[in-house]
């Protein structure tokens, strides 16, 4: 891989990015904001941390990943607040049976691996912290952290998943066509560095069928579980059905290419 497309890759990792990273950042300091004036918590660290994780880039569903971190907290917080109850003694084996207890309860709930590790985190931080600290004042933080980023998720920064799906496909076409453009070129001049340049640009080319095939997944989940997702499903199905079909001979292109390549 030259400097050149380097760059354009990284770049386009920024892009991508970029807006859910912005958003994590301006939810997390009003949610800090919030909850240090409305609930009167003076380091409401969790409320931030909360935000940002509901609205990290990269993830297929930030209601549901805002759902998995409320249950996670809450039970968590349950469990440990219960198993405070118990005698001290044998403190590691009471603490481990409860961060046992609090992941498994978390996890009947199918709401993805953020739930049980927040249930985990949870009840250890109430036997680390104490109840005071990491109890009922970090499940209201939590909730406020949750509030302002469905906040941002559903009204402010949500993403038009119909766009992302375009977007994904065509630079897929666009990296096809620049590649075969090159490699014909290279081929008619009969010169050997351009052809292998032009191979290498195919051969990368199957990274961004991998992003189109995320970008149609993060658009069904975005139907399911987001507003704007929920509003725009008939036209989301209509475009995956068209793109699905040139997705499928771009397969078979790969497939084609590794076969010669090799």
């Amino acid at each position: 891989m030259t400097v050149s497309d380097l760059v354009t890759t990284v770049t386009d990792r920024w892009r991508t990015a970029g807006r859910d990273v912005l958003a994590s950042t301006i939810a997390g300091v009003l949610a800090w904001f919030f909850a240090q004036t409305v609930c009167g918590h003076p380091h409401p660290i969790f409320a931030a941390i909360i935000a940002i994780v509901c609205l990290a880039p990269g993830l297929p569903s930030h209601t549901k990943q805002a759902l998995g971190l409320l249950v996670g907290v809450g039970i968590g917080i349950a469990v440990g607040e219960f198993a405070l109850e118990f005698p001290k003694n044998m403190s590691l084996f009471r603490g481990s049976i409860s961060v046992f207890a609090a992941m498994m309860l978390a996890s009947s709930f199918g709401l993805g691996p953020v739930a049980p590790i927040q249930a985990g985190v949870s009840t250890l931080l109430i036997f680390v912290l104490g109840p005071e600290t990491a109890g009922y004042v970090r499940l209201i933080d939590s909730a406020v952290g949750i509030v302002i980023a469905l906040l941002f998720s559903q009204v402010i920064f949500t993403p038009n998943p119909v766009n992302i799906v375009r977007t994904a496909a065509r630079k897929l076409l666009r990296d096809l066509a620049n590649a075969l453009s090159q490699y014909s070129t290279a081929l008619a001049q009969r010169d050997h560095k351009p052809a292998l340049t032009a191979m290498g640009k195919l051969s990368a080319a199957p990274d961004s069928l991998v992003a189109l095939g995320s970008s149609i997944n993060w658009a069904g989940q975005a139907a399911r579980w987001s507003l704007r997702g929920r509003l725009s499903a008939r036209e989301i199905s209509d475009v995956v059905t068209k793109i699905r079909s040139p997705r499928r001979k771009a397969l078979c292109l790969d497939s084609t290419l590794r076969r010669s390549a090799g």
